[in-house]
């Protein structure tokens, strides 16, 4: 998410904010990575804590640059909000469905809990489908017309 960002952010040269960004992702990691394997999630805690901080500073240099173009805090929460909310649904379901089904518990077979998931994605992602075809049709594509 923070590449064209962070690209943005160097071409106004404001590279300080890199470099405190990069520094806060790298002592949240630090804190996630800890706390996750406190909680016993081993591998897979210090890839959903390295996961999440890269998250937050995306997040930060998305801040940003939406501030530098003078957008209200609201509206940068809401725009976030319409960004990341339909990973969050699906995101949660699919963790949802690994404590629903462990891997030594009712569905061994793994090719059973992939399809299981697979099936879950598809159902799950036809609202935000639908609602991106909604907001594609909105938007004026002139300049593929030859106008």
């Amino acid at each position: 998410m923070d590449e064209g960002t962070y690209s943005f952010i160097i071409a106004i040269n404001r590279q300080p904010l890199i470099v405190k960004a990069t520094i806060f992702g790298i002592l949240l990691n630090i804190a996630f990575n800890y706390w996750f394997i406190k909680l016993g999630w081993q591998i897979k805690g210090i890839a959903l804590g390295t996961m999440l901080s890269r998250t937050v500073v995306g997040f930060v240099y998305l801040f940003f640059v939406a501030n530098n173009f003078f957008l209200s805090l609201k509206e940068i929460l809401f725009k976030s909000f319409q960004l990341i909310s339909p990973f969050c649904f699906i995101g949660g379901g699919l963790i949802f469905l690994e404590y629903l089904f462990p891997a030594h518990g009712v569905l061994t077979n793994e090719y059973i809990f992939v399809i299981l998931k697979l099936l879950f994605l598809i159902l799950f992602s036809v609202p935000f489908l639908r609602s991106s075809k909604k907001i594609i049709k909105r938007v004026d594509f002139g300049f593929i017309k030859g106008d």
